[in-house]
């Protein structure tokens, strides 16, 4: 659907991003030969108190599990692959 098609109500629950841009200088860059990088953002602001935090909230484990862990990793030889599915996050299904 077109913004214009929305109500009021579901524009103030509608996602926003924020997009940066950010003009970066190293590795060679110099001020008048910048590398510009970019990156959009999930603003989740608009989004609080709409559900419980028991819903939305996902564990984390501590660094000191996270290190443990990866000593018994190194100390066993083990095979270990880390990977980040990116916007899974702003994909997933919610209620509403």
């Amino acid at each position: 659907r077109q913004a214009s098609e929305l109500t009021p109500e579901e524009k103030r629950k509608a996602a926003r991003m924020i997009n940066l841009i950010e003009e970066k200088i190293n590795r060679g860059h110099t001020e008048e030969n910048p590398i510009l990088r970019g990156r959009s953002v999930f603003n989740g602001k608009v989004q609080q108190g709409m559900y419980a935090k028991e819903e939305t909230a996902s564990s984390t484990c501590s660094h000191d599990a996270f290190f443990l862990t990866s000593l018994v990793d190194i100390s066993q030889k083990r095979d270990v692959a880390i990977t980040d599915i990116k916007g899974a996050y702003l994909n997933a299904r919610m209620k509403g």
